[in-house]
């Protein structure tokens, strides 16, 4: 749905990266501004988080060792 709503912003984006091959924030914000672009409102997630994933990640951040992660499988 966004990117159908930002089709022209996106276009504009690729022809000036043809054109100089390198774009600032400024440009990018030139060209949503211009072009009627729409922002995702802050803060927003590509997807949820299990609990699972969240135990995996807590332990990895802990730098914990094997054992660690085998009992938390448990």
């Amino acid at each position: 749905m966004m990117l159908q709503k930002n089709r022209l912003v996106l276009e504009k984006i690729v022809e000036e990266l043809l054109q100089y091959e390198i774009l600032t924030g400024r440009d990018l914000e030139r060209i949503i501004a211009d072009n009627g672009g729409i922002r995702e409102r802050e803060p927003f997630f590509l997807s949820s988080t299990s609990a699972e994933e969240a135990v995996v990640s807590r332990l990895l951040d802990e730098k914990s060792s094997g054992t660690a992660l085998l009992n938390a499988a448990n």
